[in-house]
């Protein structure tokens, strides 16, 4: 087997291979090098986050957006930590701050549709999936069978038996 010299690959095939406290390691020493390597903060949190470390996991994803305010992966990645945390308000604000960025980011646009429901923002969220949608087109009737069955709830409400049926279904 050869042997990796470049510490972001060797990290990465670490990361593939689920052994995120070794890829973390090989990562510190290539961060010791390079403090501002954007890859390796990015794949840093990643870390952090598998191993359940989600204050150093945001304090590296602080580090990613304060040494690149323009890439948007380090705000996607705060976004992700706050909402996980139950932080819905920062954690718009970290996906704002991604869209602003890159305001055709797929993931982040998913991203912000679940804070956005979480905020109990239905007009906005159904606003930004419209936007997603017309950005993805792939992503356009992607509702899971929960939401659907919700729908199909909301307009037959009076025939409660085939509803019943649609969530068991679902479950």
């Amino acid at each position: 087997m050869p042997v990796m010299t470049d510490p972001i690959q060797h990290a990465t095939s670490l990361i593939h291979c689920g052994q995120w406290a070794s890829a973390a390691g090989i990562l510190y020493g290539a961060l010791a090098e390079t403090p501002d390597d954007e890859t390796a903060l990015a794949l840093m949190v990643i870390c952090k986050w598998q191993l359940e470390a989600f204050d150093t996991a945001e304090a590296v994803a602080c580090q990613l957006v304060r040494s690149a305010p323009h890439n948007p992966t380090g705000h996607y990645l705060l976004a992700q930590i706050y909402l996980h945390r139950g932080e819905s308000d920062a954690a718009y604000r970290a996906v704002q701050a991604c869209l602003h960025t890159n305001p055709n980011g797929v993931e982040a646009l998913k991203l912000c549709i679940a804070i956005q429901r979480r905020r109990h923002e239905w007009s906005n969220a159904r606003a930004t999936r419209r936007y997603l949608e017309s950005v993805n087109p792939q992503c356009a009737g992607s509702d899971s069978l929960v939401q659907r069955a919700r729908r199909w709830w909301r307009a037959h409400q009076a025939d409660y038996q085939p509803c019943l049926v649609v969530f068991c279904q679902a479950a």
